[in-house]
């Protein structure tokens, strides 16, 4: 699993590897554990927009359709500057 910017800001690209198990959601929470986003049926390479949401840190947990432990990610979430 890979997390990548993109050109757009606040806009991430989620590479999905192969895994044993199907991805059912994927959850994204605020600092605050608010849930902001909920994926259902993921794609191999998963767009996350969070261009909408201010700056901050945003907790991503990948959850299997099986009793597998979800894969919790992080996203650090900040203005892009320009020289």
């Amino acid at each position: 699993m890979k997390l990548n910017d993109t050109a757009m800001e606040g806009v991430y690209k989620l590479e999905l590897s192969q895994f044993d198990f199907a991805i059912n959601k994927i959850l994204i929470f605020d600092t605050f554990g608010n849930q902001i986003k909920n994926i259902l049926n993921p794609q191999n390479q998963q767009t996350i927009d969070l261009s909408q949401h201010p700056n901050g840190i945003y907790h991503v947990s990948v959850i299997f359709d099986s009793e597998k432990a979800p894969i919790r990610l992080k996203i650090f979430k900040d203005s892009k500057t320009t020289s």
